[in-house]
């Protein structure tokens, strides 16, 4: 298979802070900046002109919560772009537009909110608390966030069940109170909001009762991954295996990375080999340290040390200890 290049995405960084934002929305002056890399990564720099000509800067920076499994379905079915070359794009243009401080404000904020409670618009509410909650067009602000969840939930919109619950559960912008965040979690799944389950899964595992009947109810993929370690922990590989693939298959980095290795292990060297290739586009530090030590050593991929080491710094770069070990050992050979 086909094993993109991510360290094109620090060169993007470094043109776009030399050149402006901008950069990111203007088709043309983005290929100018990136053809001295055509040299170096000739596919990755067209798959990232595409992602501009699509106006996937602007999707993702103003759809964070919209997944990146339903991005990368968008691009392949309507684009008819190949699912790998989907996930790259995508997962460049998110952990680039993290790196950035941008520039979107929300206009006549208390106008907009005194709006939205005399209509009783509780997913007006509810968008503005994320953008609280994320630090989206206005300086990060948890109790601002809660107090508009709340406002939102007030006005029966039960999307925000699962934040009140998670607030609560965490003590942001609030105290910490678990028989609250349990009350909200319970509230939200009993209208059918299934990621609330997660959150009581979570609380379960605290209380050392069994979570996977609340964690199999969660689409959340975190559930899966969270399923997955509870049977990992247990000594239940097959069932860990199985957890981790329902999270693989939504293109959740940790439960790719988790089922890719396990497959690995067991065999599969194509398969798991796509699930750490896929986790590492979407910057998973430890499939990072794999890839590299895969290529380090020739397993699963044809033996290229050069390729292994840059791999392996750009784990180590994200702060893994394990790269830079393996670093210092294969830097001798």
């Amino acid at each position: 298979m086909k094993i993109y290049n991510t360290a094109l995405k620090e060169d993007i960084m470094q043109v776009v802070k030399a050149q402006g934002q901008a950069l990111l929305w203007d088709p043309e002056a983005f290929s100018q900046a990136l053809a001295p890399y055509l040299t170096i990564y000739p596919e990755e720099v067209y798959l990232m002109q595409q992602a501009v000509d699509l106006g996937l800067f602007d999707v993702r920076l103003l759809n964070r919560h919209f997944s990146i499994y339903d991005h990368v379905s968008v691009l392949s079915q309507f684009q008819e772009i190949d699912e790998e070359d989907a996930l790259y794009m995508v997962c460049m243009v998110q952990q680039i537009i993290e790196q950035f401080d941008w520039d979107i404000m929300i206009l006549n904020l208390d106008e907009t909110v005194d709006t939205a409670l005399d209509h009783g618009d509780g997913r007006a509410l509810y968008t503005l608390a994320l953008g609280f909650y994320d630090g989206l067009g206005v300086a990060q602000d948890f109790e601002k966030a809660y107090d508009l969840f709340e406002k939102s939930y007030q006005q029966g919109y039960m999307q925000s069940c699962y934040y009140l619950g998670k607030m609560n559960q965490y003590g942001l912008g609030t105290e910490e109170d678990k028989e609250q965040a349990k009350a909200y979690y319970l509230k939200g799944e009993k209208a059918e909001m299934h990621e609330n389950a997660y959150g009581l899964g979570l609380l379960a595992e605290e209380d050392q009762v069994d979570p996977i009947p609340y964690y199999d109810e969660s689409d959340l993929p975190a559930a899966a991954f969270a399923a997955g370690n509870y049977y990992l922990s247990h000594h239940d590989e097959a069932k860990a295996m199985m957890e981790y693939f329902r999270g693989a298959k939504q293109l959740d980095p940790e439960c790719m990375n988790a089922y890719g290795k396990i497959y690995m292990r067991s065999g599969g060297l194509h398969s798991g080999l796509k699930y750490i290739t896929y986790a590492y586009y979407a910057g998973n530090e430890d499939a990072t340290e794999y890839l590299g030590y895969l290529f380090v050593k020739g397993e699963g991929v044809e033996k290229n040390v050069g390729r292994g080491l840059a791999l392996l710094k750009q784990a180590a770069d994200m702060g893994s200890e394990k790269a830079k070990e393996l670093m210092s050992i294969y830097e001798a050979v």
